[in-house]
């Protein structure tokens, strides 16, 4: 089955955890135009040795991380992912102020549940299979910028995050995939999870 397509990477801040049930989400936001989405799971390999061979050996989840690249962030959406402090641009004409965020050490990134979709292709047919995280916290990333040269380099902001388990449910579930045939189906899907309404 191959993958031709990355869309609508949306997240929804954590509002409540109670063991053996999915988090409750506030409501969610579409984080930026998805470039690429790479989710890495780890998984423990500690085997148990008896006459000379393995003979158990413990394959179960360890940590995971996610990394996010999309086309841009905007500053309401960074402070929101990782606990900055935001403020909005004040358009007063006599002392306007600028948009701002401040980032410091003593903040710490809320937990969020983490989506996006993928379009797939089988046998001439299009899908569309998309991911729920259900537990994710992003750390801050790394901003660099580069003169413009002859050719344009375009300079993407990439976020990186942490991927956990939700304790007591489904033995310790950390990710769902549901696969549709319409596009729509799957945004509506995600938008659930993420209590986002679209216009």
């Amino acid at each position: 089955m191959a993958k031709i397509g990355l869309y609508y990477p949306v997240a929804a801040k954590i509002t409540a955890e109670t063991y053996g049930s999915v988090p409750t989400y506030g409501t969610g936001i579409v984080i930026g135009k998805a470039i690429t989405a790479d989710v890495t799971i780890n998984t423990n390999d500690n085997p148990l040795y008896a006459d000379g061979a393995i003979a158990e050996n413990d394959r179960s989840f360890s940590d995971g991380t996610v990394k996010l690249g999309v086309d841009d962030i905007s500053m309401e959406t960074e402070a929101a992912l990782l606990g900055g402090k935001y403020t909005a641009e004040s358009k007063e004409t006599e002392s306007p102020t600028p948009e701002t965020i401040i980032k410091s050490s003593g903040q710490t990134a809320p937990y969020f549940g983490f989506g996006f979709y993928k379009k797939g292709m089988k046998a001439n047919v299009p899908y569309f299979e998309a991911t729920w995280l259900y537990k994710v916290q992003f750390a801050p990333f790394s901003e660099n910028g580069k003169t413009k040269e002859k050719s344009i380099e375009w300079q993407t902001p990439e976020i990186e995050g942490s991927v956990m388990i939700v304790d007591g449910y489904e033995d310790g579930a950390y990710e769902t995939k549901a696969k549709f045939t319409s596009e729509s189906a799957a945004r509506t899907w995600l938008n659930t999870l993420a209590n986002i309404t679209e216009d």
